[in-house]
Formats: structure tokens, sequence, C-alpha cells
């Protein structure tokens, strides 16, 4: 009847694993000095005058805080000490407060004292004691009761900052073989030891990489920054979120949003025209130039960012700043527009004008052009 009253104590969750309490079956020995021990004063009436028990120790012998620290829950270890004065085999039980636990033997090849252990794991609170008892035909001694006073509270988790970087990219995403990386971050925090499982949550609203969560186990309080990759070749928009799947009830970060383009610009058919109405050019009668460009993108929408130049023997063959802007693609798939320009001379000149993508960054193009200011067909 004791026992089946423990087992009501313990519950589902503190069936340990050999026993129990969750006994390692191996019994493990230690060789130490001899030692004489005193018998307490209960079992010194039947004490076997060759054989004695003492140190009797739990360790911890009190906790307070997470259990879920193995695979199994919180590691107690029992241990006491066998004093022989012949060499003799000694058999024990390990007794716990609601009776016997498991037995276990120890050989002595001479006199001497040995520590036997043994062990068993906690998931919920449980407050009790444990001793050795020797065996009735050695006595039946035992040791004074050491107790324990286990209890599990589960630490508090908390994910915070969740980042996707780059957060919003324009431009091409050939960066690596296999596109454009972008990190995923997210912070940690655990308010005692702990093993925290988490999955990351694409925009589609489902575990990333794959269903499987990923685990990160902290030793003492603090905080732990996590984090994973993913690339991309076309353009995306979504969020990243962090989610805690152990323990269970933390609330999910905060989506962090992130907004790529691929785009890979190009710029080519660089062309001029002379659009004024003069036959000569000189002194308030400029030749004026129309030039254009055709740029490409492969994705959309997309901004790209541009620059004229143009060197000449008039810049001393160096390349001079004409003017800057942008073309915006508003669709999306492959598209195309044409820029344009304008630039005039008084003078003859001979020289070539570029447009340098900048924004995104991709390349460029030029062309050659000829002023002589004594024909406007010499271009």
């Amino acid at each position: 009847m004791r026992r089946s009253a423990f087992l009501r104590r313990l519950g589902t969750a503190g069936v340990l694993l050999a026993g129990l309490l969750l006994a390692v079956p191996a019994q493990q020995t230690t060789a130490q000095a001899a030692v004489t021990a005193t018998p307490t004063p209960s079992a010194a009436a039947t004490a076997n005058p060759y054989v004695t028990a003492s140190d009797m120790k739990v360790t911890p012998s009190t906790y307070t805080g997470s259990c879920q620290v193995g695979p199994y829950g919180l590691e107690h270890i029992v241990s006491a000490t066998i004093t022989v004065s012949k060499p003799m085999t000694v058999n024990y039980s390990w007794m716990a407060d609601y009776g016997f636990w498991t037995a276990g033997s120890v050989t002595f090849d001479a006199p001497g004292s040995k520590t036997v252990i043994n062990a068993f794991y906690r998931t919920t609170s449980l407050k009790g004691t444990m001793r050795l008892k020797l065996a009735d035909e050695l006595g039946g001694a035992e040791t004074e009761a050491a107790s324990f006073d286990t209890v599990c509270t589960e630490p508090e988790v908390i994910a915070s900052q969740m980042q996707v970087t780059p957060a919003a990219y324009t431009g091409p995403c050939n960066e690596t073989q296999s596109g454009l990386a972008h990190e995923v971050s997210a912070k940690i925090t655990v308010s005692a030891p702990t093993t925290v499982k988490y999955v990351w949550i694409n925009p589609e609203n489902q575990p990333w990489p794959d269903p499987n969560p990923v685990s990160v186990t902290f030793d003492a309080p603090g905080t732990k920054t996590v984090s994973n990759v993913f690339f991309r070749t076309t353009s995306l928009r979504g969020t990243m979120r962090l989610r805690i799947v152990e323990p269970a009830g933390v609330a999910d970060t905060q989506a962090a949003s992130f907004d790529t383009v691929c785009v890979k610009p190009t710029v080519s058919d660089i062309s001029k025209q002379r659009t004024d109405e003069n036959e000569v050019c000189g002194p308030g009668a400029p030749a004026e130039l129309t030039l254009t460009a055709k740029l490409a993108v492969a994705d959309g929408p997309s901004t790209v960012d541009y620059r004229w130049y143009r060197k000449s023997n008039q810049t001393r063959n160096q390349w001079v700043y004409l003017g800057a802007g942008s073309a915006v693609f508003t669709s999306t798939g492959a598209q195309e527009k044409t820029i344009t320009t304008r630039y005039s001379t008084s003078v003859s000149e001979n020289g070539y004008f570029k447009v340098e993508l900048s924004s995104p960054y991709q390349g460029l193009g030029q062309s050659a052009f000829l002023v002589s200011c004594s024909t406007k067909n010499d271009l």
C-alpha cells in the first residue's frame, strides 16, 4: 500500500527508467582509503561487526529550476560509503522514503571502503529521502536518510529581434552560384539553464527549411543569437519569423519583412543625333546633340540609376560628367526602356559618350562622336 501511494505522488511524468526513480542499471564503485564507520544508533544492535554503511548523499540535495536539461530530465546522483574489515561481498538495497527502490552488490578483495552510486531523473517536482540498507544476512543496518527537494520550474523564454539581411535589395542576384545570400537571425533569451527548440517560419507560414526543429542549449541564464541563410536568384517579397517549439507557449517573434528584386540591368545601343538647324556650328549657333541608350532588366519592378559622361579633345581626354537619371520599371519580367539626354557644343570636338549604371551597377556602354562645325552630318 505504501508503494502505490508513492506512485500516485510521482505521477506519470515522474516514472523513471529503471525503477520508480529511474535508476541507472549499472552500479559503479570507486575505491577509497579504508576508514571505520560508526553505525547509526538505531542500527547498532543489529549491525554486522565486519561491514558498515555511511555517508549517504543525494546530489543535488536541493534544486529549483528547469528539469528539461537532458533526454530524461534532471539527473540526481545517490551515493553511500561501504566499509569492511575483511574480504567479502556486500549486498545492499537503495531505499526511498516509500521503501525498496533497487538492489546492488560490491566485492572487496581486502579490508577498506568503497563508494557505491546510482542515479535517478526528474522531470517534475519531488521531495523525499534516500538511504542505503545492507542485506539482512549482513545485519540490515541502514545509513542515515539523505533528503532531497527538487522543484521543477519552466524557465522564461523570449524570442526577439528577428531580422532578414538585406531587408531591401535591388540588383543582380548572382553574388554566389546559389544566388544572393540572405541571413535570417533572431535572439533567444532564457532565465535559467534549458534547451530551446525552434523553427523558422517562411513567407508561406511554413517551417523552413524543413519541419524539424533546431536545438540551442543554455548552460546558464542569458541570450544567444541564432541564424540561418537562404538564397535568391529571382525576386521575392515576404516575411520571416522565429517560432519556439519547445518549451511550448512562447510567442513568435515579430515578422521581419524583406523585399528582394533580382535585376540584371544592361545598357546598349548608345546613339547620337544632331538636332539643331545650323549647317555649321559656332558662337551663338551650337551643335545640338540628342543622346539615347537602351536599358534592360531581367525582372522587375525595379529602379535603375545611370550617369552620362563625355570624353574628348576638349576635356583633355578625361571623362566629364554630363548628367544622371533613373529608369523605373513597374512590371514584372524582362523589360526595356530608352533613356535620353542632350549635349551641345559650339566648337569642333572629337571623342566619346558613355552611360554608366550606378545603382545597381552592372555595366556601361559608350559610343564615339565627331563634331567638326563644318557640316551637320559629321557625327
